[in-house]
């Protein structure tokens, strides 16, 4: 039976993504890899990534929000100060490198702009970020089926992001906060979502370095700091096993991912 695997927050890190393939033992042309978003900023191999992802056969991703930031930058040159200084370099020199003319920058900002806010999938939701206060399923569904643009806002460029569902979706912590809150005994800001669907999230790095997992609010949230030098991990979104590799720090000595 062909598997469905997850990977989250790569942030450049091929060797990272190789390892933990031949970990898990992927099965190219039969396994699926979804992808809950942020394949760019920190390593510098972000080139190499997205240009694997293009190539893979059964691949799902979600945007995030370094990813919009980098496709900003491809299609109209746009290097947000911020962005830079969150691992923006590194994705800018990583193309800078890759040999492409200006068109082949605008290719690569138009494939991204191919990646959906929400992916919804039976009674799975897979996003970068995670439900806000504000967030309904209808919204979810609206969002799963948006075109995207080629030039997309940033969360700084609103006065309050969590009324615009779609920058919500890459920028929202208060699913992931409110299970954390729930499972430390403290007041929580949202209830688990109705109607009942698994979430599959990143954004938020897992302090722990292995995924969170919470039934109550069926949330599972894969990024484990591969963006600060962690290790990446890779769940069976059916099993919720899970394998990692080895870490950033590791396979990227001397590197400096911000």
């Amino acid at each position: 039976m062909p598997r469905r695997l997850l990977i989250g927050d790569l942030h450049g890190a091929y060797r990272c993504l190789m390892d933990v393939l031949e970990t898990c033992r992927f099965e190219f042309g039969k396994d699926h890899l979804y992808f809950t978003g942020d394949v760019a900023d920190g390593y510098p191999d972000v080139f190499e990534c997205l240009r694997f992802f293009r190539q893979l056969k059964n691949f799902h991703p979600v945007i995030g929000n370094h990813d919009i930031w980098l496709q900003n930058y491809l299609a109209y040159g746009i290097s947000y100060p911020a962005w830079l200084e969150q691992g923006g370099n590194h994705s800018v020199a990583s193309f800078k490198k890759s040999g492409l003319t200006r068109d082949g920058f605008c290719d690569y900002a138009e494939y991204l702009a191919t990646w959906p806010y929400v992916r919804i999938e039976n009674s799975f939701c897979l996003m970068h970020a995670g439900p806000s206060v504000s967030t309904t399923y209808d919204s979810l569904i609206l969002l799963s089926k948006m075109k995207r643009n080629l030039y997309e806002r940033t969360a700084s460029e609103v006065s309050d992001y969590k009324r615009v569902a779609e920058i919500s979706a890459v920028w929202a912590r208060d699913y992931y906060y409110s299970a954390l809150d729930h499972m430390h005994g403290m007041k929580p800001l949202m209830q688990p979502f109705e109607p009942r669907i698994r979430f599959f999230v990143g954004h938020t790095p897992v302090l722990e370095g292995i995924p969170f997992i919470n039934s109550k609010y069926d949330l599972v949230n894969v990024d484990t700091k591969t963006g600060y030098g962690g290790r990446l991990t890779i769940i069976d979104m059916d099993s919720l096993d899970y394998w990692q590799s080895r870490s950033a720090e590791e396979l990227y000595p001397g590197h400096n991912p911000r």
